[in-house]
């Protein structure tokens, strides 16, 4: 299943179009990941991308329960796309819904690395 919704700053100097992250905004996405999936259990990816249709199957099709953040900053757009095993263990559309429509919230904002913090940290509210 996957969820999806459009975000967006359109001024020139949106700093999520040109979604550059520095090594301090590598390890706060790393933290939050790594927080959620040990509170929850499940594989959590979090992608910065162009498109999302190479990436459904490598990411979702394996078995385990896994749940893959699909940004693409270029397209304004946002991704949750959970396999079957994570969705029957609670990380359904309504609760995926939720976390897209916060990280949309933030990431409207321009603020990118936030964005994507918020919407680690409710789906890690899902399981708890």
């Amino acid at each position: 299943m996957a969820l999806g919704k459009a975000f967006g700053n359109t001024t020139k100097n949106n700093p999520i179009r040109r979604h550059k992250l520095t090594r301090a905004d590598r390890v706060r996405i790393h933290d939050a990941v790594e927080q959620a999936e040990q509170a929850t259990g499940l594989d959590l990816c979090v992608c910065l991308c162009q498109d999302t249709a190479d990436i459904h199957a490598e990411h979702v099709a394996d078995g385990r329960p896994v749940v893959l953040i699909a940004v693409m900053p270029e397209a304004r757009r946002v991704e949750i796309i959970t396999s079957r095993e994570a969705a029957a263990s609670g990380v359904d559309d309504e609760k995926s819904q939720a976390a897209v429509d916060r990280m949309v919230e933030v990431l409207a904002t321009g603020d990118l690395v936030g964005g994507i913090v918020a919407g680690v940290e409710a789906l890690a509210a899902v399981r708890q």
